[in-house]
């Protein structure tokens, strides 16, 4: 493991820091920070995101992470995304994926890494709110790259969808950290 702290923040609640240490508290963490949105009218059309810190230490607002490693997560209707991102790789590897589930799910909700930016992650890289879950207690628990899914690599923290559904990247956009 990396780290013994765990901090969480997002959730579409004005980001809340939430910190763990102990494996139960990791769970729960990640049951906080991904729980379905109570929030009804045009606000029930927000794609939330949450973010995911191992470390030595807590992280608190304003403070920059000493691993550089994180995990960040988008999710709407009970769906949702991941993206692993490790900057302490060399320079000219693979330092952002996203998770690819080993079992595609037909007619899913199209979910946002970025609503602002329009990013959306592809549609076969969404899955089921539980299964996202376990994903991220993973990272939580081990500190590492979750080994329990396949891994897409952008390199990139934004990206567009071509009608496939597939990632459109430019030459120049590649390993742009």
């Amino acid at each position: 493991m990396t780290g013994g702290f765990v901090t969480a923040l997002g959730s579409g609640i004005g980001d809340p820091y939430i910190v763990a240490v102990e494996p139960e508290q990791r769970d729960r963490l990640v049951r906080l920070a991904l729980r379905d949105s109570d929030h009804g009218g045009i606000a029930a059309r927000n794609h939330l995101r949450a973010q995911f810190y191992v470390d030595d230490r807590p992280l608190l607002p304003g403070e920059r992470l000493s691993t550089r490693r994180w995990m960040e997560v988008g999710y709407f209707a009970k769906f949702g995304a991941a993206l692993f991102i490790d900057e302490t790789t060399p320079e000219g590897a693979d330092w952002a994926w996203i998770a690819v589930p080993q079992r595609r799910i037909a007619d899913l909700p199209g979910v946002y890494y970025d609503q602002d930016s329009q990013t959306q992650f592809p549609p076969r890289c969404v899955m089921p709110i539980d299964e996202l879950r376990e994903v991220v207690v993973e990272w939580v628990r081990a500190g590492e790259r979750p080994t329990s899914v396949d891994w897409l690599v952008v390199n990139n923290f934004r990206w567009k969808l071509d009608g496939a559904g597939d990632i459109v990247t430019s030459d120049d956009q590649r390993n742009m950290r």
